[in-house]
């Protein structure tokens, strides 16, 4: 299935800003919702593990791009983040052509810290639930970027 091909369910935005590893995952879109978003991502050939399912790598980088995407959408949300810890429970598999739709809710968010939890479904089942914690990196006085 080519970018061209892939069928988004109604109401998600192709989400813009890349990076080459981003890029290198695949196209993710979005919605955004009061404190967090939900990220969607059409599982194509390049996800998958030896046993034709989602690998948990590939997941793993989805989630990561997807939760610190909500923290850096939200209107009190810092320029940049990094991730500081992600742990996550994988509860079922998933397979090329599934919608993988990871709903993001961030618990708090401080001056330096954002706790973030997601729950992750693949056509209407929960395969798998993240939480994590991110550093907020906001502009220092000079203009250089830091936490």
């Amino acid at each position: 299935m080519s970018a061209v091909d892939v069928v988004v369910p109604e109401g998600f935005e192709t989400l813009q800003d890349h990076s080459p590893f981003q890029v290198a995952l695949g196209q993710m879109y979005y919605k955004l919702k009061p404190r967090g978003a939900i990220v969607g991502l059409r599982i194509a050939e390049q996800h998958l593990n030896r046993y034709r399912n989602l690998h948990g790598g590939a997941l793993s980088a989805f989630l990561d791009v997807a939760m610190g995407l909500s923290v850096l959408v939200q209107p009190e949300g810092p320029p940049a983040n990094l991730t500081v810890s992600l742990n996550i429970d994988y509860l079922d598999r998933t397979a090329k052509g599934d919608w993988l739709e990871a709903d993001v809710s961030i618990s708090k968010m401080g001056r330096r810290l954002a706790f973030v939890g997601c729950e992750v479904h693949a056509q209407g089942r929960m395969v798998a639930r993240a939480s994590g914690v991110w550093m907020l990196q906001w502009p220092k006085a000079d203009g250089a970027s830091g936490a």
